[in-house]
């Protein structure tokens, strides 16, 4: 929860977590007996989104919290003049992988993925890694 901004107690939920429930806390349905389902909370992070669903039963409340990472389209990244092989390290990199973890994933040695980087660099006018995958969430996040 701390990735998403959300400040961590050891006997409580954040206070922004419980604002959500307690001003999203449905009226029991006409029989008095299941509460209707809230929406999602849906709070952006770094490398994805966390999910947050609260669920009622008796008295009982249950949050579901899943973590979604983001996808980016490959054709978003051949549309800026990467390869297909400079798109999937970019992609890699947005979700805060080393050199090494790339190089392990794509089978490549961690320097291979250190000069794919450095024709990434130039390509989106950037000068590492962290300012390509802020241009890579730029640009993303416009699409539908």
């Amino acid at each position: 929860m701390r990735k998403y901004g959300l400040a961590i107690r050891q006997s409580s939920l954040p206070s922004d977590l419980l604002q959500w429930i307690q001003s999203r806390t449905a009226p029991l349905n006409k029989s008095g007996e299941v509460r209707q389902p809230l929406e999602p909370l849906a709070i952006p992070g770094p490398s994805g989104t966390l999910f947050i669903r609260y669920c009622e039963c008796s008295s009982v409340f249950i949050l579901m919290f899943e973590e979604r990472a983001a996808s980016f389209s490959p054709s978003t990244l051949i549309d800026l003049g990467l390869t297909r092989r400079e798109s999937e390290i970019l992609c890699w990199v947005a979700q805060g992988k080393t050199n090494p973890e790339i190089g392990t994933i794509l089978g490549i040695s961690p320097r291979t993925v250190q000069k794919h980087l450095e024709r990434i660099y130039a390509r989106l006018g950037v000068e590492n890694r962290t300012a390509a995958a802020g241009r890579l969430w730029e640009l993303t996040a416009s699409e539908p």
